[in-house]
């Protein structure tokens, strides 16, 4: 595979972080507004008649630098999540090439030879070094796809005319259930399931040896 590096992280550490940040501030944002909105109801329904209420400079003006402060941090997290995702490391890495068809995955390993292919009764298992860069290459026979792995909170959507390159890296160990097409893509969408299997890198050069492949 060609062309620029790919990006590799371990995007469920990095996006976690992400999640530590936004939700308190999202909970205390909606709390604030439904609780003004409240108040504000409250009030009006004691009032006989409407009274006109003065400008207050000062007041709104520390209203929206505190909205700026909270975006700003919300921003700089946000891309330092992003810088954290596309600080790949130089040297070889794993190269997979995942190809979406009508309805089914197929997982190609060019340098070790060896093919997972899914079909109608087999949803295919996506194999992986833990700890590891992986490089993908994905793309589509016919439609747009998406390769989706809720656990590692990442997606990338596929294409049919050009390549999508992105990378990953898994932690440790273990079996991801749940991974999927994202995009509806034909009346079996449903269908277009994987599986991530996450083995050490003593056991992925085992699982290639029994495949035939080359370690």
């Amino acid at each position: 595979m060609t062309g620029p590096p790919a990006l590799a992280a371990n995007t469920s550490d990095a996006y976690a972080d992400v999640e530590r940040v936004f939700l308190p501030v999202g909970v205390a944002v909606f709390v604030l507004v439904a609780g003004t909105l409240l108040l504000l109801a409250w009030r009006g329904r004691r009032r006989t008649r409407p009274r006109s209420r003065a400008s207050n400079p000062a007041l709104e003006g520390a209203y929206v630098l505190c909205l700026a402060v909270i975006a700003g941090v919300l921003v700089a997290v946000t891309f330092g999540a992003e810088d954290r995702v596309g600080a790949a490391e130089t040297g070889p890495r794993l190269q997979v090439r995942a190809v979406a068809a009508k309805w089914r995955w197929r997982f190609e390993y060019p340098a070790q030879r060896v093919v997972v292919q899914g079909t109608e009764d087999r949803v295919p298992a996506l194999v992986v070094p833990a700890g590891e860069e992986v490089e993908f290459e994905g793309v589509s026979l016919d439609v747009v796809h998406a390769f989706w792995i809720p656990a590692m909170r990442f997606q990338r959507e596929l294409f049919a005319e050009r390549p999508t390159r992105f990378g990953l890296a898994f932690p440790e160990p273990g079996f991801i259930a749940g991974a999927r097409c994202s995009f509806f893509c034909g009346l079996r969408h449903q269908d277009m399931r994987f599986a991530v299997d996450v083995r050490t890198p003593q056991g992925f050069r085992a699982w290639v040896r029994a495949k035939g492949g080359t370690p």
